[in-house]
């Protein structure tokens, strides 16, 4: 490798790990404390360390001795198992901001990569299986394009999965993956081609930058206590709505029950747990098919890319059933109910205020029917 190619090698590299070390240094406070941001905490750990075994393999390839030959092996397992464990920290946080549902068919598939990943990398400690070091020289082996081919497996069946998102929410939903396809694909297919260009985690690593960037954007739209959207969104959705002249939309309007007494009686520490936990049982049952909003204190409202009656009434019935599963299982000292009140409106046509009242109507009958049930008082609301 000639002494300019090395030094554009290191210098991808190190733009890589000071990318990197910005990244995680500005961010540390929010990926260290969301669950779901913490995913890119492990993307940046990950592509960081590859950065550096990178420009490490290069400069010691050649030399002779013991510790090189260790350091040459643990550089390269690094780097094919990077990809493998990249792939997988992307979908997991993809699927996890986007609310979509993983089969068993596919976690399978995505734990048998990494399973066979580490098994091939430890035949290639007695057998140049991925990689081989001959006199202390790095090269590829004969099967080393199936980490690449794992990596592509990833990175397709999430963008299969981000389209099928798309065609359930319609424009309820925007998140511009592209900015992590684009960099992260381009830099892995050059270094496909040519090893030597280390462009492949140079280009993860901007890829997580443009993420970081989108999610920040996202932040004039989202919820501080409970992470969904917030009401500043409807406006959002109804100017795009009319703006891209789109179909009908089905929206669900929901109170908790009796919230008031959970504030009353066990504090507003307690309230807050109480509306966190609640979102989560939303965004579980009505997020995969739209945007699930804190309208205000104890309201949520729902909009969903489907006028099928039916299946709104089917996922309904699904929170409720949440609801009570969560109230046996987590043993709190409240329980966690909803009134629930929905309807289609075109928002061509009508105002998102409007559309708020018809649904607020309509969940106001069912608060009714609660409270007039046996041993309900209309005063704890």
């Amino acid at each position: 490798m000639s002494a300019q190619l090395s030094n554009s090698v290191f210098a991808a590299d190190f733009i890589g790990v000071m990318l990197a070390l910005t990244l995680y240094f500005s961010n540390r406070s929010g990926m260290n404390r969301s669950r779901e941001f913490s995913p890119l905490f492990w993307l940046t750990f990950i592509a960081l360390g590859c950065c550096i075994a990178d420009s490490v393999t290069y400069y010691i390839c050649g030399q002779k001795g013991l510790l090189y030959t260790i350091a040459l092996y643990l550089g390269g397992t690094w780097l094919y198992m990077g990809v493998v464990v990249c792939g997988l920290v992307w979908v997991r946080f993809l699927t996890k901001h986007l609310n979509i549902p993983l089969s068993g068919t596919r976690k399978a598939l995505y734990k048998m990569c990494v399973v066979f990943g580490v098994i091939c990398l430890v035949i290639n400690l007695f057998y140049p299986l991925v990689f081989k070091v001959e006199n202390n020289v790095y090269s590829h082996g004969p099967s080393f394009w199936l980490f690449y081919l794992f990596g592509f497996i990833y990175m397709f069946d999430s963008l299969v999965l981000y389209f099928s998102c798309k065609h359930k929410t319609g424009i309820l939903k925007f998140f511009p993956v592209y900015v992590f396809y684009v960099p992260a694909a381009l830099g892995l297919v050059i270094q496909f081609f040519n090893y030597e260009l280390a462009f492949a985690w140079v280009g993860v690593i901007i890829g997580i930058v443009g993420i970081l960037t989108a999610i920040k954007n996202e932040t004039i739209y989202t919820d501080k206590l409970t992470g969904l959207y917030n009401r500043a969104y409807l406006d959002f959705l109804q100017e795009k709505i009319q703006r891209e002249n789109s179909e009908l939309v089905s929206g669900i309007m929901l109170d908790l029950n009796d919230f008031k007494k959970i504030n009353d009686t066990l504090g507003h520490a307690i309230g807050d747990e109480a509306l966190i936990n609640a979102a989560g049982i939303l965004n579980e049952t009505f997020g995969e098919y739209g945007a699930v909003i804190r309208y205000a204190g104890d309201e949520f409202v729902v909009i969903l890319n489907t006028t099928d009656k039916e299946l709104v009434e089917a996922m309904i019935d699904n929170a409720h059933k949440r609801f009570e599963e969560y109230n046996h299982a987590a043993a709190k000292p409240y329980n966690l109910t909803a009134s629930m009140g929905y309807a289609v409106m075109d928002l061509k046509s009508n105002s998102m205020s409007d559309f708020m009242n018809v649904i607020d109507a309509e969940m106001y009958k069912h608060k009714l029917e609660y409270y007039r049930s046996p041993g309900r008082d209309r005063r704890k609301r």
